[in-house]
């Protein structure tokens, strides 16, 4: 990228000095990981980072370490919009890999070398869809569901594996919209069940699942309780992001435009408060401000926000979906014309 946005340099060395020692303790979902995860959903990257140094201890044969660095990285990712990562989280994805399979060459046993394969898999996979990249996402979540029930065969306390293969029978279920048309074999009721296994647990993943059934109701149209798991997220990790969007964006599907375009200078302002250089959320922001302002019938502020999407088509190669962004911004400027 021309422009990255800034990273934490606390964050960054965290990272870089847990993956220099290489090792990681074992255990799943242990008090540490929870840690770990809360402070991630939080946004407070440096305390988060800090904290993986815990886990690269005294087994290094666990991949759970280098799992949850990829992890922290693939969050801040998507927080941040440095796609300038993506190739140390790729690097730490294929650590984890070659260390599970090493694992389970020795032992076709391990619960733990199991569920942490199915699971990289699947960051991978959720990456590479977020990449818009949505074949390669596809052959990817096929090696998911395997590992994870492998996991859970061998382990039924493994309660995150049943987040893991209810994103996945939600992928599947919802495949027409990603495969060109090919459709799988798939249950929303069921991958809702699954998710919800994970979020009703002390699990690590319990927030990972709780966001996932947010999105999940609010892509299958289901706005007001959307709304009511943004709020609930909300209340538990204030001023999260992610959960803001989500919250506008069920606003917007309610066509309560009034409150969607009152909760975008929010999200406008916690994106700049961290991550300044954001242009990927900023202009996916102005998106909805625009149409919600459209609907409203204040063409004005519509045109504004228009315009400020289309002023950064210099950024175009460089800036996650602005093409997107760009030419939804166009169509809508058509629109506003007289």
């Amino acid at each position: 990228m021309k422009s990255p946005p800034s990273v934490s340099a606390a964050f960054a060395l965290a990272l870089l000095l847990g993956a220099a020692q290489g090792g990681a303790a074992s255990g799943v979902s242990g008090p540490l990981a929870r840690r770990i995860v809360d402070y991630s959903y939080r946004q407070e990257y440096d305390s988060a980072g800090a904290m993986v140094g815990g886990l690269i201890a005294g087994e290094p044969e666990s991949p759970a370490g280098l799992f949850w660095q990829a992890t922290l990285i693939q969050l801040l990712i998507y927080d941040s919009g440095n796609i300038g990562l993506a190739d140390s989280f790729q690097a730490l994805c294929d650590r984890t890999t070659a260390l599970c399979v090493s694992r389970l060459r020795r032992s076709h046993d391990d619960a733990a070398a199991h569920f942490y394969l199915g699971m990289v898999r699947l960051n991978r996979a959720r990456f590479e869809g977020w990449q818009q990249n949505n074949g390669a996402a596809f052959k990817t979540m096929l090696g998911v569901s395997s590992e994870l029930r492998a996991a859970l065969a061998l382990d039924s306390s493994l309660v995150d594996a049943w987040f893991g293969l209810g994103m996945v029978e939600y992928f599947r279920s919802q495949s027409s919209r990603y495969t060109l048309g090919l459709h799988l074999l798939g249950s929303t009721k069921q991958a809702y069940k699954m998710v919800r296994r994970t979020a009703g647990s002390d699990g690590a993943f319990r927030p990972a699942a709780e966001f996932s059934l947010a999105y999940m109701m609010k892509q299958d149209g289901n706005y007001p309780e959307a709304e009511s798991a943004c709020k609930v997220l909300l209340a538990e990790y204030p001023g999260n992001r992610s959960a803001t969007r989500m919250l506008r964006d069920a606003y917007y599907k309610q066509g309560d435009y009034a409150r969607a375009v009152k909760l975008a200078p929010v999200v406008d302002s916690l994106i700049r408060s961290s991550f300044p250089g954001n242009l990927y959320g900023r202009a996916e922001n102005w998106v909805v401000s625009a149409r919600s302002w459209f609907e409203l019938g204040q063409r004005d502020s519509a045109r504004a926000c228009v315009d400020r999407i289309i002023g950064l088509g210099p950024h175009e190669a460089d800036v996650p979906w602005l093409p997107t962004y760009l030419r939804q911004a166009r169509e809508l400027k058509a629109k506003l014309e007289p």
